[in-house]
């Protein structure tokens, strides 16, 4: 009887651990952008300590067993962009990977529109009449002014945009053209341009559009909304008035060039409801690159107020890196930071690392988890901190309504000052790389990897070798490569030796080389 009630007990027990460990929330289901477009993110690695997701076509994934705390990376698919969370507590993240500038997104799909507009005025405009077309879809958008070298009218050439998954896609076709109410003044010959800055009226067409890999061609007619004004105060030098879509990257400038305003603004804005976006205002210093965008203001407000705050002040860094490298700034007012670690050329073997943080204080993170190491060849890496908010913590900047947000209500940027620093080989990295060498095998090489080989203090004074170059040098002119008895070149030995050889081989051989193909 005793045996039984015990055994009750351990059972009663073990119901009560599972229900804490559900309430306790140990999955995560979260979804992964673009962090400047929002797109979602496709096939990206998402890693919590040993645990792994790879993102679906919405940029979905799920983890199981995570711990109240917990810190994530993301990996790109080509392994060149890295972007790592501090100390997540959210269940429901919405995350946003930064993706390099040389990381070119190829779709699957492409949709092309052309087509006509009408309405306005006369076409073809003269500037600073001018219009201009945008074609958003739900992964990608495109706009084209029409200005020169463009055609003026009443034609617009193609615009295409790319989507992942199925074959069709929804598309919006929007055409906004500002026709100028008042001349501007002319300038007599010989003295200086004084022109008055003209007020404008807004006409806009658009055209709701089922997107396929076929050209589509349409024809819009422009007409003219009612206006109501939006006005407010801000502490910057710009303020902007913008119309958000609901799509990625979707949105409409509704200030002219040149007619931004400065601390008091008011501005005239079309009624553009019938879209189904919001208004919105940015503000922007000149001297630095900080601003704050606020929307969701309804039409006709008066009262709206923006602040843009100042940019962390980063700490140089130590001039060559360490696995150890620690990176520090000051953050008032920030309670959210991105550190980015930015290299030109990102290789799996040097990549570009972007962190997230509430510290005002990092290290170099340990990327061994998703099988990156500290990198093992030389490169010139860039970073710089930005201050994000306006967030409390990061579990509210990865929320519905933080930095992975189609139209955010209000976000605040600023970025520090920029510092530059080595990457130089470990020497243990040196070693391995050297016994590497010495067993023979493939002499690849990732593109843009470079080996420094002497201790300097000033750049110029650098010896550093672009191995990858070399090698495909050898690779490209086998002639050459019998001639000087190399045929792979991994370490400083070996590249010192190839570049004495190079110089007299083309002093014997001149322009041999010349017409090299480039690197992949």
């Amino acid at each position: 009887m005793l045996g039984r009630l015990l055994a009750g007990v351990a059972i009663l027990q073990l119901i009560g651990q599972s229900t804490v460990a559900a309430e306790d929330g140990r999955a995560i289901n979260g979804r992964v952008v673009d962090f400047s477009t929002q797109r979602p993110l496709v096939g990206r690695t998402v890693a919590v300590g040993a645990l792994r997701a790879v993102t679906d076509a919405e940029g979905r994934f799920s983890l199981a067993g995570v711990p109240p705390t917990y810190d994530v990376i993301l990996v790109e698919p080509d392994r060149t962009t890295v972007t790592v969370y501090r100390r997540l507590q959210r269940r429901d993240p919405l995350l946003t990977a930064n993706l390099h500038r040389e990381n070119r997104w190829k779709p699957q799909h492409y949709a092309t529109v052309r087509g006509t507009l009408a309405g306005g005025g006369p076409y073809p405009t003269a500037y600073p009449d001018y219009a201009t077309v945008y074609l958003f879809s739900e992964q990608q958008s495109m706009d084209r002014p029409l200005l020169p070298p463009e055609p003026l009218g009443p034609d617009f050439r193609p615009l295409s945009v790319g989507w992942d998954g199925v074959l069709s896609v929804k598309g919006l076709l929007v055409a906004l053209r500002r026709v100028p109410e008042v001349p501007p003044v002319a300038r007599k010959k010989g003295e200086h341009e004084t022109k008055a800055k003209p007020a404008f009226s807004t006409w806009i067409g658009h055209r709701e559009l089922a997107l396929t890999y076929r050209e589509t061609t349409v024809d819009l007619v422009l007409s003219r909304p009612p206006v109501k004004h939006l006005s407010g105060s801000s502490n910057a030098d710009f303020t902007w008035a913008l119309y958000h879509l609901p799509f990625p990257g979707a949105v409409l400038p509704l200030t002219a060039p040149g007619q931004q305003q400065a601390a008091a603004f008011d501005f005239v804005v079309p009624d553009l409801h019938a879209l189904g976006g919001q208004y919105c205002v940015q503000a922007d210093f000149r001297s630095s690159d900080s601003s704050t965008v606020r929307c969701g203001i309804p039409l006709g407000a008066k009262q709206v107020a923006l602040k843009v705050e100042p940019p962390p002040r980063l700490n140089p860094p130590d001039e060559t890196a360490a696995p150890e490298m620690s990176f520090s700034w000051s953050g008032d007012p920030w309670a959210v930071y991105l550190l980015e670690i930015d290299v030109q050329f990102p290789t799996p073997t040097n990549p570009s690392i972007y962190i997230y943080t509430t510290e005002t204080s990092t290290k170099w993170p340990d990327l061994a988890p998703v099988g990156i190491r500290f990198p093992i060849v030389a490169a010139s890496y860039a970073c710089r901190v930005r201050g994000l908010g306006p967030y409390a913590d990061l579990d509210e900047a990865v929320g519905p309504d933080g930095l992975g947000a189609m139209i955010p209500k209000e976000m605040r940027r600023s970025v520090s000052q920029s510092f530059s620093f080595i990457v130089e080989p470990s020497a243990r990295a040196a070693v391995t790389t050297k016994r590497a060498a010495n067993a023979g095998g493939s002499c690849d090489v990732p593109y843009g990897s470079a080996i420094v080989c002497n201790q300097w203090t000033n750049v110029d004074d650098r010896e550093m070798y672009v191995l990858s170059a070399i090698n495909m040098k050898l690779k490209h002119y086998p002639q050459f490569a019998a001639a000087i008895g190399m045929s792979c070149v991994r370490d400083c030995a070996s590249a010192r030796k190839f570049a004495a050889a190079y110089a007299r081989y083309r002093t014997d051989h001149p322009g041999f080389d010349a017409n090299e193909p480039r690197e992949p």
